[in-house]
């Protein structure tokens, strides 16, 4: 997983994002900014650096109601 991205609507705050991820024990050191269109509605929770994953294999996926992840294949090393 490369990004955790936690809808704004259901947590309105980038603490109680943060709060959520350290409960369910992903990485939650901070939120980082949107960068355009339909992520602006999602706090973004950086997992691992995109360059650890290969270029074009990025999906999104629905983990529960307004919490999604960017998800990759890692790179080899």
């Amino acid at each position: 997983m490369q990004t955790l991205l936690i809808s704004r609507e259901k947590f309105l705050r980038p603490a109680s994002a943060l709060a959520w991820a350290k409960k369910y024990g992903f990485v939650a050191k901070k939120v980082d900014a949107a960068k355009s269109g339909s992520e602006r509605t999602y706090h973004r929770i950086r997992q691992e650096p995109p360059g650890a994953f290969t270029r074009s294999s990025f999906r999104m996926i629905d983990l529960r109601p307004g919490v999604k992840a960017v998800i990759g294949c890692p790179k080899r090393l």
